[in-house]
């Protein structure tokens, strides 16, 4: 057994013993394997590890001769494939990022136990960049967890909890908190003693605020000390407008104030800084001061600016500065500097912050586009405002207050529920950003609401000027991203430029791919408030993104190159994972698949407009199982059929399995037929060109389909004559679960169709497909319930329902659902078949899987109607047949009419009853399932009406026709309810 221990000083844990790992290159290379958890890619490696400027060849040899003195070191588990490396064996990293997965927080703390690769300091390399966002990253969330935890536990455990933290300011002060509560004097004197030790090595000193919580455990108090929040005269400009939408934010800002001597509130251009600034500022208790610093220079002094804001003059030999900190450190009251726009001279913000901060009664509140990233900071990132979730809760949201406030500021205005939707739109469009709603506002005086919507959603240039008395940097959302980016270095610009390719985020190493950038953009970009982080995945401001993509389209062969490294990225991602769609992974990579659908739906909309059609096809069809899991058949069908349309590739391997996947995606929405067709598509092109396997794949498809037409002893064929030519296991084993099915369904033998699916279901679980083996389980227990064996049948459903909802399945859980619900109906369980089946039918309705909608309704019917409830069982066949019609489905129409004749037959309506009942059991579609339902109205009927009358009423339903009776039947349904 080998586990890596990476969380504190990193060593290898073997059977025999620990060894502590050197702290160099091998650490490195095992760190970021057990990091990624996957294949990673020797290239990515040798960028990483080695940032000298050498000859791809020279590359390769070091990682070999690393690779060779790490086993010679004895570390065993590095398996190679294909140009890619990953870890095999067992490491806290993984193990902590699972229980973080899987929400066990408390399992997660406890295996985080140090600081990753503790005691490594790597300078001017690409992993140090790599290992200062994995390590931000563990210690946010090794901090989150540990305060939640505390917060929900007693003030001891809660202590417990925290201790062995990094030490800062807030887990000091959330410790001294619980100490104060549990009167426990002796763990805060040892939890300040090891902060003023951590703060001596930094030569700082503990703040007052912290001093005086210790203070107040000593005194044996039970709470601390709040701020009272009281509003004094102070020299603050005038707010033009109510600060609305900011109420958490605000709440957060006064309660930081009274604990932190820095604070920065970082965000983009026009996302509203200053103005929660200064509202906090206005509450502080003290003397507040604001001190604007646009057009300052890097390296300038922010003496001047602070002295004629505070109406101070020197007349001494000392520099300003000094004369300053002398002057602000004699003071004995409060007082709240409010530096705002500190980005285009952070250098002087950052020495600032540092020597000012340790002035007692002296609390800093800057405003940046930009990180300080100094030791005392901490930071506020502003994000858009609330957005609404409906047209009518445009008041409950921070971007709806925001929009309606500014327009009223220019016009008297009660929109009507169409404008609100208008609003509610535009809203999302501009991510909550309060300088584009204003601006959008500011354009009511000339135009409507939708004119305006029409015109955003075509230029976002649109909002340009339409308002004249905001600063320069701020009058329209143009020239608020232009200050951002002339603040950017040109290898920052390029960075930026290019990951605008991406929507919805992206990983790290999508961007180093596809973008070309380096970990270390990555954390500049990101200190400068232009990057979004959230855990390990990244993102650009919606409205960012808009103007850097403008900026990469106009270089056309730029466009072009990361455009086709964007969709090559994400086309090989999904297929090295696809093996992950078949197994227990799919739990764990289909929610990340979820994440990059946008980038997917990009890159096939690229690939579509001209560019590359085999690579749009070859996306869509790599995207097949992920559609069919999550549901979301008509997108999936949508793309396939966008990829197909006028190709003008030749006969190929991917054209087959672009029609196969197309096929499956239809039959499982519900249209058999058009997948018939496309499945024949595939058959003739596998046929001529020789591909067997792939002519059984499209076999099994078309299989399927005569199944859910009801086409038994068609599908008994088709699966017979493809047994024939199969020769590959798994996908033999898929043909004899087919033929399983087709036996129990055509001919009614139970055992052979036992047989069949239990020889399918043993080869399936061997070769791994965890979706293949709840299909074939869930028909074996079909076959349980014909043979009235309901104890097997159900144990068969439960194993199919387990595993569909742990790989997170949606489409495989519904379809084993509406069996199960099937079981309990033969059973006689009646009342639990409606709750089941109840069920299936909400989660087929939110598929858009119409077939199964209307077959369950029809279900619930037959369960209304011997519940003796004839008007619901009526209601559900109208409905049901309704949908049958629809889709063209002459099988469910059919097996709806029979619902309605046993309903018709229990009210006496026995001329129509009989009618229906003959349609439904003569007409060519019909089939053995269809027979089984209508046999006891049938037998009732033969003891009430003479053989002749019998016979000449079932004509009759039989000459009117299929189309012509279901058309006045629900003609007749609908003048009912008029009436």
């Amino acid at each position: 057994m080998f586990r890596l221990r990476l969380l504190g000083t990193p060593e290898l844990q073997t059977s025999q013993g620990s060894l502590k790992l050197p702290l160099e290159r091998i650490a490195w290379l095992l760190t970021i394997l057990a990091a990624r958890a996957d294949w990673v890619r020797r290239e990515e490696l040798m960028t990483l590890l080695w940032t000298e400027e050498v000859d791809t060849i020279s590359l390769q040899q070091r990682l070999r001769q690393l690779l060779y003195r790490t086993k010679q070191f004895g570390v065993e588990g590095i398996e190679t494939k294909a140009g890619r490396l990953r870890w095999t064996g067992q490491s806290d990293l993984i193990e902590f990022k699972a229980a973080l997965q899987a929400g066990n927080e408390l399992e997660a703390l406890q295996l985080c136990q140090g600081e990753l690769l503790e005691g490594v300091l790597p300078n001017d390399t690409e992993f140090a960049a790599w290992l200062i966002l994995e390590r931000e990253f563990m210690n946010n969330k090794r901090q989150e967890i540990a305060l939640r935890l505390a917060q929900q536990s007693s003030p001891l455990e809660g202590l417990a909890l925290l201790e062995g933290l990094p030490l800062n300011e807030e887990i000091v002060f959330a410790a001294l908190r619980l100490a104060s509560t549990a009167n426990a004097i002796t763990q805060a004197e040892t939890i300040f003693a090891q902060y003023e030790r951590v703060l001596l090595d930094l030569d700082e000193a503990p703040s007052i605020e912290i001093k005086a919580a210790l203070e107040q455990v000593r005194n044996t108090a039970t709470t601390l000390p709040t701020a009272t929040v009281v509003t004094i005269p102070s020299a603050l400009p005038h707010a033009p407008n109510p600060l609305l939408g900011r109420e958490k934010e605000l709440l957060w800002l006064q309660q930081q104030l009274t604990e932190y001597s820095v604070i920065t509130v970082l965000g983009i251009g026009g996302i509203g800084k200053t103005s929660l600034a200064l509202e906090a500022a206005r509450a502080f208790q003290g003397e507040a001061v604001f001190v604007s610093l646009v057009g300052l220079e890097n390296k300038s002094s922010f003496a001047p600016s602070i002295m004629a804001a505070l109406g101070l003059s020197f007349i001494s030999s000392q520099s300003l500065d000094d004369n300053l900190f002398a002057t602000l450190s004699r003071r004995t009251t409060p007082l709240l500097l409010v530096l705002d726009n500190v980005e285009q001279c952070i250098e002087t913000a950052r020495d600032f912050a540092t020597r000012f901060s340790a002035i007692a009664h002296i609390k800093l509140l800057f405003t940046s586009r930009v990180r300080l990233a100094v030791r005392v900071e901490h930071v506020l990132e502003l994000h858009g405002l609330s957005l609404p979730k409906t047209a009518t809760d445009l008041e409950q949201s921070g971007a709806g207050q925001a929009f309606l406030a500014a327009a009223r500021r220019q016009k008297r205005w009660h929109p009507d529920p169409a404008e609100r939707e208008a609003i509610m739109r535009l809203c999302r469009a501009l991510t909550g950003a309060p300088l584009a709603l204003e601006l959008a506002a500011a354009w009511l005086r000339a135009m409507s609401i939708f004119d305006i919507e029409t015109e955003i959603l075509q230029s976002l240039d649109f909002l340009e000027g339409s308002l004249v008395d905001l600063p320069p940097r701020q009058a329209g959302l143009r020239a608020t991203f232009l200050y951002s980016w002339r603040l950017l270095s040109a290898q920052e610009q390029r960075s930026l430029r290019r990951l605008s390719i991406f929507r919805n985020g992206f990983s790290k190493e999508a961007a180093i791919a596809v973008a070309g950038i380096t970990h270390r953009d990555i954390l500049s970009l990101s200190e400068k408030s232009l990057l979004r982080i959230s855990g390990q995945r990244f993102s650009l401001h919606p409205l960012i993104r808009e103007y850097t993509n403008q900026e990469l389209r106009q270089v056309e062969t730029d466009w072009h190159e990361v455009a086709v490294a964007h969709a090559a990225y994400y086309l090989n991602f999904i297929k090295h994972n696809q093996d992950k769609l078949r197994t227990y992974e799919q739990s764990t990579f289909l929610p990340i698949l979820e994440q990059e659908l946008d980038n997917y739906r990009a890159a096939m909309t690229w690939a579509l407009s001209g560019n590359d059609q085999q690579l749009a096809m070859s996306l869509a069809m790599a995207l097949t199982n992920f559609w069919f899991a999550r549901g979301l058949l008509s997108e999936g069908i949508h793309w396939l059929e966008a990829s197909l349309s006028n190709h003008q590739l030749p006969p190929s391997e991917l054209l087959i399995c672009t029609w196969t996947s197309l096929a499956q995606l239809q039959q499982m929405r519900g249209d058999l037929h058009t997948s018939i067709l496309s499945v024949q598509q595939a058959i003739s092109l596998a046929s001529t060109l020789g591909y067997t396997q792939l002519l059984v794949d499209a076999r099994s498809v078309w299989a399927r389909s005569l199944n859910r037409l009801g086409h038994y002893e068609e599908m008994y064929q088709v699966c017979q004559e493809t047994l024939q030519i199969s020769q590959e296991p798994l996908f033999r084993a898929i043909t004899l679960s087919w033929l399983g099915q087709a036996e129990m369904m055509a001919r009614g033998n139970l055992i052979k169709a036992t047989k069949y699916l239990e020889e399918a279901l043993e080869t399936i679980r061997v070769r791994g497909s965890v979706s293949g083996v709840a299909l074939v389980v869930s028909a074996l227990g079909l076959v349980a319930a014909q043979r009235q064996d309901f104890a097997a049948a159900r144990a068969c459903l439960e194993e199919a329902l387990t595993i569909t909802k742990k790989i997170g399945n949606r489409f495989g859980h519904s379809l084993h659902s509406i069996n199960l619900g099937r079981i309990e109906m033969m059973a006689g369980n009646l009342l639990k078949a409606q709750e089941i089946l109840q069920q299936s039918l909400s989660q087929s309705q939110d598929l858009a899987a119409n077939r199964d909608v209307s077959y369950i309704l029809i279900q619930l019917g037959h369960i209304a109607q011997r519940l003796g409830k004839p008007i619901e069982a009526k209601q559900h066949q109208h409905q049901a047949l309704v949908i049958a019609r629809e889709l063209s489905d002459h099988r469910l129409q059919l097996e709806a009419l029979i619902g309605l004749a046993n309903i018709y037959f229990d009210q006496q309506q026995i001329t129509t009853a009989t009618e229906y009942l003959g349609l439904a059991l003569y007409h060519p579609k019909s089939n053995r399932e269809i027979s089984i339902h209508g046999k006891n109205t049938l037998t009732a009927l033969e003891k009430q009406l003479e053989p002749k009358k019998l016979k000449a009423t079932m004509q009759k339903g039989i000459e009117r026709g299929l189309e012509t009776t279901v058309t006045l039947l629900l003609n007749l349904e609908k003048e009912s309810v008029i009436a």
